[in-house]
């Protein structure tokens, strides 16, 4: 993940998906949450076209709360198998 940044009311994280695994995958699809000090989640999803084994790209995840001030996951969620 690098620096999130805000842009005015909403604030942005870009983030990065790697495809660790052996099979080119297609509409992959993640899940970015942010946990906020009081225990409250907002989720970001994320969709990804086409990402080949070993590869990675990078997306923005765009959130009402600040990421500074709260805890990221980062879930995968689907793809599909060309």
């Amino acid at each position: 993940m690098e620096q999130s940044y805000q842009n005015g009311t909403r604030f942005y994280l870009p983030v990065r998906v790697a495809n660790t695994g052996q099979a080119v995958g297609e509409d992959v699809r993640v899940t970015v949450t942010l946990t906020d000090s009081q225990g409250t989640r907002e989720s970001a999803p994320l969709e990804i076209r086409f990402l080949p084994a070993g590869a990675s790209s990078r997306g923005v995840a765009s959130f009402r709360s600040d990421p500074r001030a709260g805890q990221i996951s980062i879930d995968g969620v689907s793809y599909m198998e060309p």
